[in-house]
């Protein structure tokens, strides 16, 4: 299977669909929405301070400074944090409320360094 790449990825497309599939079930029970973000979000690229995206960012590049705000970003927490500020984003807009970016923000910095708000 592995020496069959294509094979070996519609297996895995596979997997992960039907890991959603469940993942949606589990949290319908129980009343919780699941809230995807898009495949090409730019989680990593994206200065979680200021906003702006990099050009490019190698994966070998695992720690990185904004050059417009001069933040210092850790590439897997940058990510993190970009991917819950997203996320809580577009669940707010689906639900219609009024969004205020810089609490979002701090809660999902706070969260992501385990922390308490």
């Amino acid at each position: 299977m592995m020496a069959n790449h294509k094979l070996a990825k519609h297996i895995g497309d596979c997997s992960w669909y039907q890991f959603l599939t469940y993942l949606k079930y589990k949290a319908a029970a129980v009343g919780k929405p699941v809230i995807e973000v898009g495949r090409f979000f730019p989680s990593s690229k994206t200065c979680s301070e200021c906003g702006v995206v990099r050009q490019s960012l190698p994966l070998s590049i695992r720690e990185w400074q904004c050059g417009d705000c001069g933040a210092f970003h850790h590439r897997d927490v940058n990510a993190a944090i970009n991917i819950a500020l997203e996320a809580a984003r577009n669940s707010v807009f689906d639900r219609g409320d009024s969004v205020i970016p810089c609490v979002l923000r701090k809660v999902a910095v706070c969260e992501a360094k385990g922390l308490t708000v």
